[in-house]
């Protein structure tokens, strides 16, 4: 006896549709840092991390997101947070949208 089942759909891989958040009651949306990979040269990086210091993911965060290119209200709602807050965000964003060192086009190798 054969069994019908319903066929899942086929899941796409994990692609981050973007990183939302509130501030002061209102909502903003950041792009995927794992987009923002390809704005960036090797210098961005190696600029980021040569000191091997602790700051070096916040520094390399901190250059996907200006390469982001992301509005203006969303830049001012970021500038206005107490850093505390603002260095949360920037690592869960970094963390959920593939943002770290070594994700993202970075992966992949061009011949």
């Amino acid at each position: 006896m054969s069994r019908n089942r319903k066929r899942r759909p086929a899941v796409p891989a994990t692609v981050p549709q973007g990183f939302h958040f509130q501030w002061q009651g209102k909502g903003y949306t950041l792009p995927p840092a794992s987009e923002c990979h390809a704005k960036l040269s090797a210098g961005d990086l190696i600029d980021a991390v040569m000191d091997g210091s602790e700051m070096a993911q916040v520094r390399f965060g901190l250059s996907l997101l200006t390469a982001a290119d992301i509005d203006k209200d969303t830049m001012a709602a970021l500038r206005a947070m107490p850093i505390t807050r603002f260095s949360q965000l920037l690592g869960t964003w970094l963390r959920r949208t593939g943002g770290g060192v070594g994700q993202g086009e970075s992966e992949r190798s061009s011949s």
